[in-house]
């Protein structure tokens, strides 16, 4: 505090961030930012790292997804979860459902029964022309990164969003994929077992 004014200071750089507040700073450790609080309301002013202004939010609401961006959760000043880039902006709102996965560049989001696929890197929202039916819940997100089983019009497969690629097309036949480890995935197609190797699809 240096005349009755709270400033941060930066350990690192060795340099003061460009804000300062007659309130005293906190700081969230869900959403890493820096907040004040006001009176008489629940709301909290947040700003980032570099000292820039992301908005008022209530405290607890803000979470992580990756390349500085948030999202934050249904609130009573909010009955839907939104999504807010580096800059601060709702890029995304009146999301029902979010899916974010730890070292992912990449976040499922649904809207209505519609899944959404959006890159952080790219700053883009993908596949919206495949119209995805599920998200699905399995053991390949704790060994591959970015890579999304999806399934549209009954059909299965595996979409790489980091990459904006297939790795294993939509298909009728798949019944259910699933992962071994880091370098092979479990198929279950046609009523037979199939081991795909990334680069391979190989039926045994």
């Amino acid at each position: 505090m240096q005349d009755g004014i709270w400033k941060i200071y930066a350990a690192v750089t060795q340099q003061e961030l460009p804000i300062s507040s007659q309130d005293p700073f906190e700081y969230d450790y869900w959403s890493t930012l820096f907040f004040t609080k006001k009176k008489d309301s629940s709301l909290r002013s947040y700003f980032n790292e570099k000292g820039a202004f992301i908005g008022e939010f209530v405290e607890e609401t803000l979470l992580p997804i990756s390349n500085g961006y948030l999202y934050n959760k249904a609130n009573k000043f909010q009955q839907k979860i939104a999504v807010i880039n580096q800059e601060g902006v709702k890029i995304l709102e009146q999301i029902d459902e979010i899916l974010v996965w730890d070292n992912f560049e990449t976040f499922a989001f649904r809207q209505g029964k519609q899944w959404f696929l959006y890159n952080t890197d790219t700053h883009e929202i993908l596949l919206k022309e495949i119209g995805i039916q599920k998200v699905m819940f399995n053991d390949i997100r704790y060994h591959f990164n970015d890579l999304w089983v999806l399934k549209s019009e009954n059909q299965l497969g595996i979409f790489d969003a980091k990459n904006k690629k297939w790795i294993i097309e939509l298909d009728k036949s798949i019944e259910s994929i699933d992962a071994f480890n880091h370098s092979y995935f479990l198929i279950l197609k046609d009523k037979k077992h199939c081991i795909d190797n990334q680069n391979k699809y190989k039926q045994y």
